[in-house]
């Protein structure tokens, strides 16, 4: 699971016009914030590293105080609605200092700083200058400045910080003043989202119907997995033995869900067979949080649990009999330990860098992939080194020799390990010590650390040797022990151009990515309150440049097989309906071997509250399942017959900041052809040949193929091929037509898509499925003004929004029944359709359900 690290980004250009301004805001003006003296605790505030305290105070009863012993970015902000006209934007506020001692870049001290966003909650215009900064030990000082932002600019986002760097710093009395161009002081504009609209109805469910889903999928499988003997990689795609092609469609278990009691395997493994799902990941085998784990939470990790063992044995079993297949993780979070032999505590769980150089963690890695892969499963009767039901695993779950999420983690006596180990390689130079700089795009990219700054391509090549050679010696080590399945390395999702090169001299490649990641970062990685993690609350459609389509893509590499072992759209995100229709259509087009959800468990949908990733208690994800599998395993949307390549050279690889910006440039390649890495001379297509379907004016994206267009001024995605159709967006814009089906809808986000239920063209089909999603939430869930964070999480039971409008199938048919299914599996009430002049038109405010059966007399 990424666990991705966002810091504040450095100074880029300073395209505001903005002045220091002192004196008192204009007569009239009221102040933006809420809470600005923090009188209502942090009500309002996100708070990431931030606490309310009443010690020390410049008024009132309380304060705010952030505190760093190390140096990290930590501070709270507050997002404002900046209203049509804003010409002028005041801020003023009180800081306090204490022994804050600044970092390596002139901008790391204690700050009251803001930034513009623009409509989709995107940095615009560069960085403005700080409202006002300190170092040392200073008294209540008042800092003030006047900005004048953009026409771009739509939010206002003020932040008070220590910007990596230690001390303590305390905040009071802040203050927005907005004005037009005429002095005039304005009111923020007030910010309502899709979970605002509309009517809300109870979703009814049978939380005992273990094993059910909306409808049954069972027949995109093909039962036992293992049938057509072992996978293998042919010309860049997965085919088994006997010649069958095979594209993998699952969910992640995680941890404990690995190892359920045989019931529920069974139930679990009926349930994910009725998805569509092909393919589980085994995900936390070993994470010493969770109990039980593959060693039994022993103290030591040399030896597997023979009760977990059994469980993990009859699951895999259970779900090889309904033909889902196995991605088996190995080394993600185990907790090595001096039971273990070592010596110095590793500076986080599951050996992150050092797994890929030190020779005692390398050993434990070999033996416990021994113990675990040459063991026999008893319900098989196969070794997992022989049973052909599992296609691949990966060696070590998101991690690089290069450094972590964030930055370089190493303790003393590791880096010393390894800088002994670059002096033999490269005698008398220094290595120089990486972190992330989030400043130059989209992506990061390394950045050397001041302190620790070296030479720094000899870096970079030995620390790509040193990931090549480790990957070189666990393939090496598995084929002796018989393992036949194919082999990749990690699935680091930082896009560092030589560490990803460096996996492919794997079988395949993976990567993960979320859309919208609650910002556990923030809030000080306390996984306990998730649910008050702030987030970005923006979507996929409205911005392509970033989504997790334009971000997986700069994995993929010429010849390779590839697939997204982690991905998802997370609550509570209010957009999330969108994500798996969009990722599994553009993945289809992008010809993509597999996609694995994160994460899945045997809970019933309804028997506890949503949270961040589980798709299990998700009814919206559930029901986009119904047209996403079959998009994906069907191959309903066409690939794209062209190929554009992104040629990295060796001086790409090897020098700072080793990184390609090519798809940060051509995002919309993402959209209408197929994409990749190569290396070296290997170069296909010109990204300036299909300038012809992007529409740049208009902010429209039409796929080579012609069934996907994306209109990310209006917010809608249009998929119009021959066994799907229908819409995901803002559908209330403008009604939507394709070839055989209309979406008339009056919700302002939502999708409608019919797919055959018969695996032919609509026009031809009698049976379909009809899958309308509309937001989804916690009774009594409630948003902050901002947004960005849940200020009620809300409580079951679950509730949707009511589907405002129509659909009509054009096409010919005598009668027509719908019928509502429930996520239970059960069947609801029939609802009317009218047939007229070749239309047969649904009146969907009738069902209060996600997904529909219909069927044709034709």
């Amino acid at each position: 699971m990424n666990k991705f690290f966002h810091f504040t980004k450095l100074p880029l250009c300073l395209i505001f016009f903005s002045f220091p301004f002192s004196g008192i805001s204009q007569t009239n003006a009221v102040n933006q914030l809420s809470n600005p003296g923090f009188e209502k605790q942090a009500e309002e505030w996100n708070m990431w590293g931030a606490e309310v305290q009443s010690n020390v105070v410049r008024s009132g009863s309380y304060a705010a105080k952030i505190m760093n012993t190390t140096a990290k970015w930590s501070g709270a902000d507050q997002i404002i609605f900046l209203p049509e006209g804003t010409y002028k934007v005041e801020i003023n506020g009180w800081m306090k200092t204490e022994n804050v001692k600044p970092g390596e870049k002139d901008y790391e001290q204690a700050r009251i700083a803001i930034e513009f966003l623009d409509q989709s909650g995107t940095l615009t215009g560069g960085y403005p200058p700080v409202t006002g900064k300190a170092t040392g030990s200073t008294d209540w000082k008042y800092y003030t400045y006047t900005y004048f932002p953009s026409k771009a600019a739509k939010q206002l986002k003020l932040q008070i910080q220590l910007a990596n760097c230690t001390g303590t710093a305390y905040y009071d009395d802040l203050e927005v003043f907005l004005y037009n161009d005429s002095g005039e002081p304005l009111e923020a504009a007030t910010l309502k989202g899709p979970m605002d609209e509309g009517k809300w109805y109870t979703i009814t469910i049978d939380t005992k119907r273990n094993g059910s889903h909306y409808v049954d999928w069972s027949s995109l499988l093909d039962a036992p997995a293992g049938k057509h003997g072992f996978a293998k990689v042919v010309d860049g795609h997965f085919q088994f033995e006997d010649g069958t092609p095979i594209k993998f469609w699952g969910v992640n278990l995680v941890a404990s869900s690995c190892f359920p009691e045989k019931k529920v395997a069974d139930s679990l493994a009926t349930r994910l067979a009725r998805m569509g799902c092909n393919i589980v990941r085994l995900h936390h085998l070993d994470a010493p949080w969770y109990s039980p784990n593959i060693f039994g939470n022993a103290p030591g990790t040399r030896q597997l649990s023979a009760e977990s063992m059994d469980k993990l044995d009859y699951l895999i079993a259970a779900l090889k009999k309904k033909g889902i297949y196995i991605f088996m993780d190995l080394l993600v979070h185990r907790n090595f330990t001096q039971s273990d032999g070592i010596l110095f505590t590793p500076p986080d769980y599951g050996g992150k860098q050092i797994a890929y150089f030190n020779e005692r963690i390398i050993d434990l890695q070999k033996e416990y992939i021994t113990q675990l892969l040459t063991h026999k499963n008893p319900y098989t009767g196969l070794a997992y080194v022989d049973d052909p039901a599992i296609v691949g695993s990966e060696f070590i779950n998101e991690s690089s020799a290069f450094l972590h999420f964030g930055s370089d983690i190493l303790t003393e006596p590791y880096r010393k390990e390894l800088n002994e180990k670059f002096q033999q390689a490269y005698p008398g130079k220094k290595m120089t010590v990486f972190d992330l700089d989030y400043s130059k795009g989209n992506s990061p990219v390394l950045s050397p650390r001041k302190d620790f700054s070296g030479d720094h391509e000899a870096t970079i090549r030995f620390l790509s040797e040193v990931e090549k050679k480790y990957y070189r010696t666990m393939y090496t080590h598995m084929r002796n022990i018989g393992v036949k399945y194919p082999l990749s390395g990690s699935n680091f999702p930082i896009p560092i151009l030589p560490y990803q090169y460096d996996n492919t001299v794997n079988d395949f490649i993976i990567t993960n990515d979320y859309w919208d990641h609650p910002q556990i970062w923030k809030i000080n990685n306390d996984w306990s309150r998730i649910l008050y993690a702030p987030l970005n609350n923006t979507s996929m459609i409205a911005n392509p440049s970033t989504s997790t389509i334009n971000n997986i893509m700069k994995y993929k590499w010429y010849k390779k097989p590839f697939i997204v072992t982690e991905f998802n759209a997370c609550y509570p995100n209010e957009y999330i309906l969108e994500a798996l229709p969009l990722v599994a259509a553009y993945s289809s087009l992008q010809d993509n071997d597999g996609l694995i959800q994160f994460d899945f468990g045997p809970t019933m949908v309804g028997e506890q509250r949503m949270g961040g990733f589980s798709t299990n208690l998700m009814p919206d994800h559930l029901a986009q399942w119904v047209v996403a599998a079959p998009i994906f395993l069907r191959g309903d949307i066409k690939k794209a017959p062209g190929l554009v390549t992104d040629s990295i050279a060796e001086t790409q690889l090897y020098t700072l900041p080793a990184y390609s910006d090519f798809l940060d440039k051509h995002f919309y390649l993402s959209y209408i052809t197929k994409v990749c890495k190569s290396y070296g001379d290997k170069k296909t297509g010109n990204p300036k040949d299909f300038l012809k379907y992007y529409d740049e004016s208009k902010k429209i994206i039409q796929s080579e193929t012609g069934e996907l267009t994306l209109d990310f001024k209006k917010n809608i995605l249009k998929i119009d091929a021959a066994n799907v159709q229908g819409a995901l967006g803002n559908t209330s814009e403008s009604n939507i037509d394709c070839k055989n089906f209309s979406v008339k809808l009056k919700n302002k986000w939502a999708s409608a898509i019919l797919i055959s239920k018969q695996n032919k063209p609509i026009s031809e089909s009698s049976e379909f499925y009809l899958v309308v999603v509309t937001p989804t939430k916690m009774s009594g869930q409630v948003y902050n003004k901002s947004r960005n964070v849940l200020s009620n999480p809300g409580s079951l039971p679950l509730k949707a929004q009511v589907a405002e409008g129509e659909v009509e199938l054009k096409l010919t048919a005598q009668a027509a029944t719908v019928t509502a299914l429930n996520p239970d599996g059960t069947k609801g009430k029939n609802i009317n359709a009218t047939i007229k002049n070749n239309l047969i038109s649904i009146k969907l405010n009738e069902g209060k359900s996600f997904v529909y059966e219909i069927k044709l007399t034709r």
